[in-house]
């Protein structure tokens, strides 16, 4: 669809394209002045984990904007959402897994699983739930699914626009927690994603961050996301 946007674009239509997920404004002009002050400088690799400096200004970022707080050795900086979300099911699936898989979904999901030997287990949600994962559905899930190893929760959520409360969240944690190998990643998409074993989702700026609903969960979250930049 967006390949077919941009030819009638080409021949002139005007299009209205609600395909990708694209800004239509450049980056603002700091952070252009800034890539170009790294051209001028020195070529060579960079950490594996990313650049210090670009790490500490994550952990500031997630310290102002959501009250958490991690130490340097629990971040790492990745070439987007879907990177991440591969190498941690990369790192942590085998043959005979299964991922929890709220739909609608991101279309990329249920493949990376796959590549893995795993198996993606998809928890349908409707339109008059607001396409939110229930506490309740995500208990029948686990019950039902055999070797039960990660959550996945886009939220906001992508198609559908789903955000998660604090109580949401909260309730999805209480049901995780009694699933010790269960681990619980929430996405963004153009903004970011979570990890392992406890409580699910990430919520936008102004909700409240799902590491937050219940004790002990940071540790238990693998968050990432392009909206730190």
């Amino acid at each position: 669809m967006a390949r077919r946007a941009a030819e009638l674009r080409g021949e002139g239509e005007d299009v209205i394209d609600l395909t990708l997920g694209e800004p239509d404004f450049s980056a603002p002009e700091h952070v252009l002045a800034a890539a170009r002050n790294a051209l001028q400088q020195r070529l060579g690799y960079t950490p594996a984990n990313g650049l210090p400096a670009l790490r500490s200004a994550i952990r500031r970022r997630l310290a102002m904007d959501r009250g958490l707080h991690y130490q340097d050795d629990q971040v790492a900086v990745g070439c987007g959402a879907k990177q991440i979300i591969c190498n941690a099911f990369t790192a942590t699936l085998k043959a005979g897994d299964e991922v929890l898989v709220p739909a609608p979904y991101w279309a990329s999901y249920p493949d990376m699983i796959r590549i893995c030997g795993a198996s993606p287990l998809i928890v349908p949600t409707t339109a008059a739930q607001g396409f939110r994962l229930t506490a309740e559905q995500l208990a029948s899930a686990l019950q039902r699914a055999r070797s039960p190893r990660w959550l996945v929760l886009n939220a906001p959520g992508n198609p559908s626009g789903t955000l998660y409360s604090k109580e949401d969240l909260a309730e999805l944690a209480r049901v995780l927690e009694l699933h010790a190998d269960q681990h619980a990643q929430s996405a963004r998409h153009h903004r970011g994603v979570g990890r392992p074993t406890g409580v699910p989702a990430r919520a936008q700026r102004d909700l409240p961050p799902a590491a937050r609903c219940r004790p002990g969960s940071p540790a238990r979250l693998l968050a990432a996301g392009g909206e730190l930049s």
